[in-house]
């Protein structure tokens, strides 16, 4: 069994969590199938919500000799903090298969992932057995009220996946309402605006691809989540959708890939196709960063300036004197385009 470190102001106690995993396989003969989530035993008192991809995995039928593998995915869906201590097999014939981490064992932060290469290598004929045992210690930050109300993310998200939007959009709001203080508040909040607007509009045939995105852009699959919205961009180009994915697309390749210059080219294009946007003002903030960073300084003060102006509502050209627009967009729109200009100017 394995240690557990409590930091918190419950009352200090010996955390243990243990997630077990079924194996199984057959050599030479038939298979079945299997699947769903495992959690363990532990937690603040007593409950882990450490989730395997898999609560059962079958390889089916194999030849002796053979080797073949499946991806286990591990994910903290608590508000705690679970250092990984242990991945081991156990069983009668856990000799016959192999795990493979990459890395040293990781410490999983609230919503964070981690992959496990699981093969199976028969040596003989036969049905063959084992299971996976997952030691992890567990860092209090919440309560079990906290670690309760965020399963209501994970449920959303499931809904989301086999496309209940309606149902997922409920159960997000559900979340938020919670007051979250873990990375899935934000991701929850992006989400809650386009299944509203789908809500609305009705499912165009291209939501899922918007929403595979984020969920390709959550676990690091940047280059995966463009794939999506160039997919939901060919399919329906002039749809309610459009001037999301392009806003999410040119966002990616500014913030996570860092590649510049398309996403300078992908807020152009927004601007340009969709004048009415609610991404215009963001859009031509993001196309000032991306002349910033790629050192057309020149053009990048113009984009911020321009930025300001749309939001100016009073001006006294001989005093040097501007004021925003009264209201809450303006001002801070005028604040961050002056802001940007005074510090390409010092």
């Amino acid at each position: 069994m394995t240690r557990n470190t409590q930091r918190s102001r419950l009352t200090p106690a010996r955390l243990v969590g243990l997630c077990t995993l079924a194996i199984l396989a057959q050599s030479c003969s038939g298979g079945g199938g299997g699947g769903g989530s495992s959690d363990g035993g532990g937690g603040n008192s007593g409950k882990s919500y450490l989730a395997v991809s898999h609560a059962d995995v079958y390889f089916g039928t194999r030849d002796v000799g053979s080797n073949t593998s499946q991806k286990l995915t591990l994910e903290n869906q608590s508000a705690d903090v679970y250092p990984i201590l242990s991945i081991a097999l156990d069983g009668p014939d856990a000799g016959e298969f192999d795990l493979t981490l990459k890395g040293d064992m990781p410490t999983l932060n609230p919503g964070e992932q981690f992959q496990v290469d699981l093969s199976f290598l028969p040596a003989s004929a036969g049905p063959k057995q084992s299971a996976i045992n997952i030691g992890h210690d567990i860092v209090v930050k919440a309560n079990d009220t906290k670690n309760r109300a965020e399963q209501s993310y994970y449920e959303a998200r499931k809904l989301e996946r086999v496309r209940e939007y309606d149902k997922s959009l409920a159960k997000y709001q559900d979340y938020i309402a919670t007051q979250p203080e873990t990375p899935n508040k934000q991701r929850a909040s992006v989400r809650v605006p386009v299944l509203t607007e789908s809500s609305r509009q009705g499912d165009s045939g291209v939501m899922h691809h918007y929403t595979r995105a984020l969920a390709f852009r959550d676990i690091g699959r940047s280059e995966d989540a463009i794939q999506d919205l160039d997919t939901l961009l060919d399919q329906d180009d002039a749809g309610y959708m459009a001037d999301d994915a392009l806003y999410l697309k040119g966002y990616i390749y500014l913030a996570d890939l860092k590649a510049y210059q398309d996403a300078y080219d992908t807020m152009l294009e927004l601007r340009f196709r969709f004048p009415e946007s609610s991404y215009y003002d963001t859009a031509l903030y993001v196309e000032a960063i991306a002349q910033q960073e790629m050192g057309d300084v020149d053009l990048a003060r113009e984009l911020f300036d321009e930025l300001r102006r749309r939001h100016t509502g009073l001006s006294i050209e001989m005093f040097n004197l501007e004021w925003p627009k009264d209201n809450y967009l303006s001002r801070l729109w005028f604040e961050r385009g002056s802001q940007a200009l005074a510090a390409l100017d010092s």
